[in-house]
């Protein structure tokens, strides 16, 4: 009877008594919704958005979610954010979950929305589990896995002291009489079951999983609810054959996904929604009754430990099969040679270093080109340009494939130039030569031409650490106003998607501040040669110039900053955010530590974000005729060593006396360059010649 009852009183509910327009202001608030550019997760993207939170949406298609993030920043004025989400591979899980952690650092609600219904028996994910159990339920349970650690320390930080997961489960769960794992992968077992109880049981693992959820990490401040959206007008149904479909569509028992959405949302924003922990709510916005099946304690660890099991099993796999570096010398040999490297390895490219003789730009369109069928898209994660022939090449390459654009995340980029006797040897010798740095961690597959020394052809065993091509080259004066026009399009270009950036500008080609908006830059590194220039002139930045989530910023080799960098229409709003500010002076000279100059009493204007301030004073200049020390050197090194005794943020550092002062701009380039990109990235790379 209480299997008729519950489907009765949730096919035909009651009017609900609670509407959106109680959904809270959740400023502040960050979201993400899987299965968002449809059906129900449609809805509450557009209520989460009309209420001012941050809403990224998790979802397969990229299409179909820009178009929906078009129309909702059209009715509503805010914009939600996308990433690439499919739940059926674990692959593109661990993706997604990682560019989340990448982008963001908080998550204050999760709703695992996404799912498929009643799909045939002969479809299974990639990872080859049941369609619908490895979807709805194996993929959820590893997406929240790995973005866990974010809702806890969430939790931990919220004015609530709470983070969420909301569970889209179903009433069907009631056709689950447990959960038989032996129907979860293509077993001849699985061929006495239907359809529908393969729905019904990924259902029920659902609200398994949501409880045990609530009873391990509920003292943390996680709250886990599973639900019932109802049974709605949405394309889930699209498996259903042609007339169940029109059916399902034109009942008068299904409902819009606006009334699907409440449930969720009173779940996922409300104040009561809190004490929902561990329960089970159902139509319209209420608490509602499960299984026996989906109350079982002991079921429930058995779907948490199989879970568990399925994606140990995968990670280990993961890394054990990746290579981390993927390495090729010259373009004419790389098409020859990319048909040796299995097309997934492709999908997963995560950086190029690269020389400057234009050679990176074809590469790439010619791995472009070998992968387009690919099912997964390719992450050009971290991009190292040196040089004016690098730089203008991969600008051809994004003009080429715009699609590129919003993949890149970390970017070096330099103005040097690799001196014309260098151009042509291995790169093996290169290593051998010091000019190209390289840590003795890195492992990697090379390809090369046969016999093609150095590097042809083997395979190095270099561990798992990033790297990349770090060059002290030649002045090329000539190019300097090319040079300047290609890096701040590339950089005008990237922008939008950047989240680190290091800028080596030999002759300030690049200007600082950059005056473009980096919405997504956490981190910047800016190097400008040790020259001389005028005195500094006041700060007059263009409006665009913004970089709200920047953190972490390092300034290297400066001769000067503008009046005003350090005042309120400087550093404060320009970087609201920002906690770390490091300064590296490679010259002393008056612009820099004069009395008059922006540093000389900048630990008393140090914005209130900032947590660190550091100072490298460069090495101590000769004295002038007569005396014993540079008296504007002196001077201001005291008065800062000083300032460090009452202010804790303020730190200064030991001058650094290079081995040869000549050399000085060229070493700590290296050394930079080197810091910079050895904490690039772990994980598929591809190290393009």
């Amino acid at each position: 009877m209480g299997k008729l009852r519950q489907y009765i009183c949730e096919t035909f509910p009651a009017k609900p008594d609670w509407s959106a327009d109680s959904v809270p202001d959740l400023t502040g608030r960050v979201m993400a919704v899987t299965g968002a550019n449809s059906g129900v997760g449609k809805e509450v993207t557009k209520v989460l958005l009309q209420r001012n939170a941050t809403v990224y949406m998790l979802c397969r298609n990229k299409e179909s979610t820009e178009a929906v993030i078009k129309e909702f920043k059209e009715l509503t004025g805010k914009e939600a954010r996308f990433i690439h989400l499919d739940l059926a591979d674990l692959k593109s899980v661990k993706e997604c979950a990682e560019e989340f952690l990448r982008t963001e650092k908080q998550l204050d609600v999760l709703f695992a929305n996404g799912g498929i219904m009643m799909t045939p028996m002969d479809r299974f994910t990639a990872q080859g589990y049941d369609a619908q159990f490895g979807t709805n339920v194996l993929g959820h349970y590893y997406l929240a896995k790995l973005l866990l650690p974010l809702l806890l320390s969430t939790a931990k930080s919220s004015p609530d002291k709470h983070a969420r997961i909301i569970h889209t489960s179903s009433m069907m769960h009631w056709e689950a009489d447990s959960v038989h794992f032996e129907t979860l992968t293509d077993t001849p077992q699985r061929k006495k079951y239907s359809k529908e109880f393969l729905y019904g049981q990924s259902k029920v693992g659902n609200i398994l999983l949501s409880n045990q959820l609530a009873k391990r990490y509920g003292a943390e401040g996680l709250v886990s609810v599973a639900l019932h959206p109802g049974q709605l007008k949405t394309n889930l149904a699209h498996d259903l054959p042609g007339i169940a479909q029109k059916l399902w569509q034109y009942s008068p028992h299904t409902y819009p996904p606006s009334y699907g959405a409440l449930t969720l949302l009173r779940a996922g924003t409300t104040p009561e929604g809190l004490e929902w922990n561990g329960k089970y709510a159902t139509v319209w916005a209420r608490l509602g009754v499960t299984s026996p099946v989906a109350q079982d304690v002991q079921l429930q660890e058995k779907v948490w430990d199989w879970c568990e099991e399925q994606v140990k099993k995968f990670e280990e796999n993961w890394t054990a099969r990746r290579p981390n570096w993927i390495a090729m010398e010259g373009s004419e040999v790389v098409f020859q040679n990319i048909r040796r490297i299995p097309a997934e390895i492709w999908t997963h490219i995560f950086s190029f270093a690269c020389t400057d003789d234009g050679r990176t730009g074809r590469s790439l369109a010619l791995v472009s080109k070998y992968i387009h069928n690919t099912s997964a898209p390719v992450r050009y994660q971290s991009i190292s340009l040196v040089g004016y022939d690098e730089i203008t090449a991969f600008l051809a390459f994004l003009e080429a494939n715009p699609h590129v654009v919003r993949r890149v995340k970390d970017l070096y980029i330099s103005s040097a130039d690799l001196l014309d006797t260098k151009r042509n040897q291995s790169l093996m010798d290169w290593i051998q030569r010091g000019i190209v740095m390289v840590p003795p961690e890195i492992m990697g597959i090379t390809v090369g031409a046969p016999g093609h020394p150095g590097m042809g052809g083997t395979i190095l065993d270099f561990g798992e650490a990033f790297s990349s091509i770090n060059v002290a080259a030649a002045r090329a004066q000539q190019y300097r106003e090319d040079k300047s026009k290609a890096m701040m399009k590339l950089l005008k270009l990237l922008a939008p998607s950047l989240e680190r950036l290091s800028v080596h500008s030999e002759h300030g080609e690049v200007p600082f501040p950059l005056p473009y908006t980096f919405p997504r830059l956490v981190e910047l590194d800016v190097h400008h040669a040790p020259i001389l220039l005028p005195p500094p002139a006041d700060l007059a930045l263009p409006p665009e110039t913004f970089y709200p989530a920047l953190e972490r910023l390092h300034i290297s080799g400066v001769a000067h900053l503008p009046h005003g960098f350090f005042g309120p229409k400087g550093i404060p709003k320009i970087a609201p955010r920002l906690t770390h500010l490091r300064l590296s002076l490679a010259q002393c000279n008056p612009f820099t530590m004069g009395a008059d100059s922006e540093l000389a009493d900048a630990p008393e204007r140090l914005p209130a974000t900032v947590q660190c301030f550091i100072v490298e004073p460069p090495p101590a200049p000769p004295a002038p005729a007569g005396m014993d020390h540079h008296p504007i050197y002196r001077t201001q090194l005291e008065a800062w060593r000083k300032a460090a005794e009452h202010d804790s943020r303020f730190h200064v550092l030991e001058p650094h006396v290079p081995a040869s002062k000549h050399r000085r701009g060229e070493k700590e380039c290296l050394r930079r360059e080197a810091e910079w990109l050895d904490r690039g990235a772990a994980g598929l790379g591809c190290w393009l010649d």
